[in-house]
């Protein structure tokens, strides 16, 4: 695995991220919570340390799997999600998209949630 500084941060992070909508959603396949769980090991032991989720992604499923499958290597990878479409308080209608609330309110509370995920 090669790996690169994130901007101007010191963070280093593996060249080949990994992209965590697939483990939170049934769009592309069903799995089980193992098989997520897997998934997300099996790259970090391949080297991966970036790993991207969002909240709307399974409606935390995502943030909750990738939170549980690396708990026990959480100082050694990085983690950024992402937060925005109120999926909180609007029902998903298939794969239309949610209504965003980038309120300071609303942004304060949906990253708290991404937190305790």
């Amino acid at each position: 695995m090669h790996y690169r500084t994130l901007g101007a941060s010191g963070i280093e992070v593996s060249e080949v991220g990994f992209g965590a909508w697939v483990i939170g959603s049934d769009w592309w396949g069903d799995r089980t919570e193992e098989q997520a769980i897997e998934m997300v090991t099996h790259a970090v032991d391949q080297g991966v340390t970036f790993f991207d989720t969002g909240d709307v992604y399974g409606h935390g499923d995502s943030e909750r799997l990738v939170g549980r499958a690396l708990e026990n290597v959480r100082d050694e990878i990085t983690l950024g999600t992402k937060v925005g479409y109120d999926f909180y308080n609007n029902p998903q209608a298939g794969h239309g998209e949610l209504p965003k609330d980038l309120s300071p309110e609303y942004l304060r509370t949906a990253v708290d949630r991404s937190l305790d995920r």
